[in-house]
């Protein structure tokens, strides 16, 4: 069994597709018949795909032309012949790796899968019998949308994780650089006596040193949240912004904000990823605390049901202070953009990625009095 497939979403994929037992014996009788047409199966595709500028330069690269003739071939037999078993989700999984190396779109492998499908119907029309080319077809249009999803699930999960391995490596060196030059910058500042203007100008290089630091920090965590998969499990609201709070420390950091939790018992529990959810309240309340400003800045958490649709729980973020502006608010939601002076620009869309992880939203309002975050998350299902 090799490594990094994940078995059981595939199952699950199998398992939703009602592909059991039943639906492959009836291809038994006629797989060998099947089997038999490969040849002109490979020969379909060859000529399909000659025809498409984009797959036709690929073909054309390859060391050996008869290579992929000969592939297609495998692939067809072993789709008849073949068990449904690990070993053959092994095979496809390959295949949609290989997919990504040779830098093919995932469009035509898409539209290889519609010719698989229509060559198999001329098969049935030509070597099934009429009372059985329904659940034949039935059956074989199930094998060949399961096969689909494995290869499009090793393509994009291999695609992801080249993305984020490159920008997780840029990230990490970067950080490294960092804090060597941050390092040398608090050793002159040290030389020098704070009232040289030497010694501001290198307080300043320390700020934005800093802010680079917390942005590959907030990179990382952006990056952990968007490839980690998600494990449901029933999260207590209380638990998770205590986690946050206890993090924040906004007695210390922040003691003229006032702080106050109102957490309805009644809709205290949502269905997410608790890992996601401390990020999500963690960066929330920061930037509520933040942002929190008028004659008596304050801060507020509550939660209620009373928000569409059904079965999920609202939270709600509220801190005082001028609200921002509608088309400012839209650029929240963008990396980079911040305007806290030593802001990474990575709060707002790690939330809300947690947020859609979690099939959940993240809305940010502002009011009258201040600004409002609204997080929506469903309800845990029992029963």
């Amino acid at each position: 069994m090799e490594r990094n497939i994940p078995y059981g979403k595939l199952d699950l994929f199998r398992e939703k597709l009602a592909l059991h037992g039943g639906e492959i014996s009836e291809i038994g009788p006629f797989k060998e018949a099947f089997a038999a047409r490969s040849r002109e199966f490979a020969d379909y595709l060859r000529t399909m795909f000659s025809d498409i500028t984009e797959t036709r330069i690929i073909m054309e690269r390859m060391e050996d032309p008869t290579r992929l003739g000969k592939f297609w071939k495998l692939w067809f037999e072993k789709l008849f012949l073949s068990d449904l078993n690990d070993d053959f989700i092994a095979f496809l999984w390959r295949i949609g790796i290989r997919h990504v190396e040779v830098g093919l779109d995932q469009r035509f492998s898409n539209l290889g899968f519609s010719a698989v499908r229509q060559f198999c119907h001329k098969v049935i029309d030509s070597a099934v019998p009429a009372e059985k080319r329904y659940a034949v077809a039935t059956a074989i249009d199930k094998l060949v949308d399961y096969c689909l999803l494995v290869e499009t699930t090793a393509y994009i999960s291999t695609t992801t994780r080249c993305d984020i391995e490159l920008i997780k490596g840029i990230a990490d060196r970067v950080r490294n650089k960092i804090t060597i030059i941050g390092g040398y910058i608090r050793m002159l500042q040290r030389k020098i006596s704070p009232g040289e203007p030497a010694y501001e100008i290198y307080e300043s290089l320390l700020t934005e040193s800093t802010m680079c630091e917390h942005m590959v920090k907030d990179i990382n965590v952006y990056n952990d949240v968007f490839q980690r998969d998600t494990e449901f499990g029933d999260v207590n609201l209380i638990e998770i912004i205590g986690h946050a709070v206890e993090k924040l420390n906004p007695g210390e950091k922040y003691p003229d904000v006032s702080f106050e939790v109102d957490i309805d018992p009644d809709n205290s529990v949502v269905s997410a990823d608790s890992r996601d959810l401390k990020h999500l309240f963690f960066y929330s309340l920061e930037n509520a605390f933040d942002f929190a400003g008028g004659p008596e800045p304050r801060v507020r958490v509550s939660s209620s049901s009373e928000c569409p649709p059904e079965h999920f729980v609202c939270v709600e973020i509220f801190n005082s202070g001028t609200p921002p502006k509608a088309e400012v608010v839209e650029k929240f939601f963008s990396p980079f953009f911040t305007t806290k002076s030593e802001g990474s620009g990575f709060g707002v869309p790690i939330s809300s990625l947690a947020a859609r992880k979690n099939f959940g939203r993240f809305v940010i309002e502002p009011v009258e009095d201040g600004t409002r975050v609204i997080v929506t998350l469903p309800a845990p299902l029992h029963g």
